[in-house]
């Protein structure tokens, strides 16, 4: 908005006298908006935001390095005491876990794979029905298991499986490396009489049904994607 004043600009011809030669001018006066400016900051509200800031900061540094190394050092499986009956097979497992045991975020076993992983644990989860498998071994074996599982939970195979974080539907790459482990915690589940194995068996299992079943554009009739 703005104001607009005439003002009158007289020249006189030396007589005091007002003559003609009377010029108009005019002037425009632009009245600016007066900028709403917020009070600085106290030297209070200051420290306080910084160590927030900082705290919530830390904090979350805190507990992701504390995740990544949790997840990382998964235990070893202790080596089984053998007896004659399955000799061979408890040293197998034994030599298994002395020179090929990795317990990394990707990969368990050295040289191995994420879906290799899976078929490799249910093997020593199968020595667990032995009849020589003593109550210590099982035990044992039950609780390597459980700390994979904890690693290995239903939502990060999810993950893994596909590449994707988080795993959305159309970023999904493959259906069979999850089913590896939802057989895995399936057939633990069942040995161990462990409820969170054989529900993650059951979410991984039902996670693949969803996304692969008939699913378009193959659309074979009832059939399962291997690959989204």
């Amino acid at each position: 908005m703005s104001d607009y004043t005439p003002l009158a600009d007289v020249a006189t011809d030396g007589d005091g006298d007002d003559d003609s030669n009377i010029r108009a001018t005019s002037r425009v006066i632009t009245s600016k908006p007066t900028p709403i400016l917020s009070p600085p900051p106290t030297p209070h509200q200051s420290v306080c935001s910084n160590r927030c800031c900082c705290g919530s900061f830390l904090f979350t540094l805190i507990i992701v390095m504390s995740y990544i190394f949790w997840f990382i050092t998964c235990p070893k499986l202790p080596q089984l005491q053998c007896t004659d009956g399955d000799a061979a097979a408890c040293r197998a497992i034994n030599k298994l876990n002395i020179n090929f045991w990795d317990g990394g975020p990707l990969t368990l076993y050295e040289g191995g794979s994420f879906w290799g992983d899976a078929v490799t644990v249910q093997t020593i989860v199968d020595y667990a029905n032995s009849p020589n498998c003593d109550a210590d071994c099982f035990d044992d074996i039950h609780d390597f298991v459980s700390a994979i599982h904890n690693r290995r939970s239903s939502f990060v195979v999810k993950q893994l499986s596909g590449n994707a974080w988080p795993a959305w539907k159309s970023m999904d790459s493959s259906y069979d490396d999850p089913l590896w482990w939802s057989l895995l915690y399936l057939d633990a589940g069942i040995t161990f009489d462990n409820d969170r194995l054989l529900n993650s068996a059951k979410d991984i299992f039902d996670w693949v049904f969803e996304r692969s079943w008939n699913a378009s554009p193959i659309d074979c009739d009832g059939g399962m994607c291997w690959q989204h």
